[in-house]
């Protein structure tokens, strides 16, 4: 299972890598890999996981209200609502 996990280097993202490091999962063959592209994340996020062929994204939700939604978007609704995989959405 291929699982790819997008972080932004905040307090959320930390609690997602811990939340995913915690669970029983089949250490068969990990591999990790740590980059840092720059662009729009919600692109970047759903191209690697089509590239990779993920079967499943895990980020944080910021849970951002009112005008900083608006102005900023939700990465994880954009990624869960296009992902060409299952996606988990981690609240803070």
């Amino acid at each position: 299972m291929k699982v790819l996990i997008a972080t932004d280097c905040s307090p959320a993202a930390d609690l997602v890598l811990a939340e995913v490091a915690a669970r029983p999962w089949p250490r068969q063959k990990v591999e990790a890999a740590h980059k840092m592209p720059i662009g729009e994340p919600r692109a970047l996020i759903l191209d690697v996981a089509e590239a990779w062929e993920a079967d499943l994204i895990v980020v944080a939700a910021h849970g951002r209200r009112g005008l900083d939604r608006l102005l900023m978007g939700s990465v994880s609704e954009a990624v869960a609502t296009y992902a060409p995989c299952s996606v988990e959405v981690i609240r803070n």
